[in-house]
């Protein structure tokens, strides 16, 4: 006698099945993934913790700028050199209009250095002046408006600095600064 014959299931119910099973595996990948990220990646509040401690990791422990150059015992005497009075006019392309500013620099200097940095000025004084210019007006509004202009003077020191090929200037100091909209 033959055995009874088993239905096999139709193809078009196997097909179904495997995609089925394929949908459900990658389904499971897909949840598993985003689980490790979302253990892994860190929130908002732990990044900005983090920044935020970096940050008071690099900051000096006294407000004053010329403190956070050298170290406590290594405070020496300094004296402020005249980087001269400057005028610029910009132009603002994207708010149809025109800002004056106007200010005199002043250069901070140790004694002990202020007559090699009157040697290494008087060569690069017209450089030094250009980039004053240049970062002006690379300056944002914003970094023009700020309370102390931070932003500005530190890249001043920058280029001064670069330009003297010495650190001799330990801080530039801005007086008489006005900034008129036209």
């Amino acid at each position: 006698m033959s055995e009874p014959a088993v239905p096999e299931p139709a193809a078009g119910a196997r097909s179904i099945l495997g995609m089925v099973l394929a949908a459900s595996f990658m389904g499971a990948l897909i949840a598993a993934e985003c689980l490790v990220a979302w253990l892994m990646i860190p929130s908002v509040d732990d990044v900005v913790a983090q920044a935020e401690q970096k940050f008071q990791q690099r900051m000096p422990a006294s407000a004053d700028p010329v403190d956070h150059l050298a170290p406590a015992e290594e405070k020496k005497p300094t004296a402020e050199v005249d980087l001269g009075s400057h005028n610029f006019t910009t132009h603002l392309p994207d708010r149809g209009m025109n800002l004056r500013i106007d200010f005199r620099l002043h250069g901070i200097v140790r004694r002990e250095d202020q007559a090699e940095f009157d040697k290494l000025y008087q060569p690069v004084a017209n450089r030094i002046r250009e980039s004053v210019l240049v970062v002006i007006r690379n300056s944002e509004v914003a970094d023009l408006t700020e309370a102390n202009l931070g932003l500005i003077k530190r890249r001043i020191l920058e280029k001064s600095n670069r330009l003297l090929t010495k650190n001799l200037l330990r801080d530039v100091v801005i007086t008489d600064f006005t900034l008129i909209e036209q």
